[in-house]
């Protein structure tokens, strides 16, 4: 018979605390979204966006520019993208991205996620307020008969 974990701390005798990551709901909101790749600018549009990731559609006869093919065999090999999002007209936000998974959606297109690799905490708001602007614009009222 196997013994249960002791998730009890000797020294207090409290529960040990996990850490736990925050998880932040991803948006369906449409950016223009331009990747700086060696080759030249690379464009294509966001399809959800969060707090700390964002996911783009790519065309498969395009997915080598984001995801080289010896990342498929290398689950370690780390890949950094600069790209420039567009909030609104205004503002564009220059970040650094890692990729984090990649999977075929389609026949004829990927789904690459991305996480914030490196975001300042005023690019950081502004993305906040554009991610509230978007819910507001999304979420139906409180409604007594529906």
């Amino acid at each position: 018979m196997m013994s249960q974990p002791n998730l009890l701390d000797k020294n207090n005798a409290s529960p040990v605390t996990r850490f736990v990551r925050k998880r932040y709901p991803l948006i369906n909101l449409k950016l223009p979204i331009s990747f700086l790749l060696d080759s030249g600018a690379f464009d294509l549009e966001t399809s959800e966006i969060s707090h700390e990731e964002v996911r783009v559609s790519c065309p498969a006869a395009e997915i080598p520019k984001l995801v080289p093919r010896t990342a498929h065999h290398r689950p370690d090999e780390k890949i950094l993208h600069s790209v420039q999002i567009q909030l609104n007209n205004k503002q564009v936000l220059t970040l650094k991205l890692q990729v984090s998974f990649c999977r075929r959606s389609s026949q004829k297109a990927f789904k690459v996620g991305l996480r914030f690799h490196s975001i300042n905490e005023e690019d950081q708001r502004s993305l906040q307020v554009r991610l509230e602007q978007a819910l507001a614009g999304s979420a139906r009222p409180a409604s007594i008969i529906n």
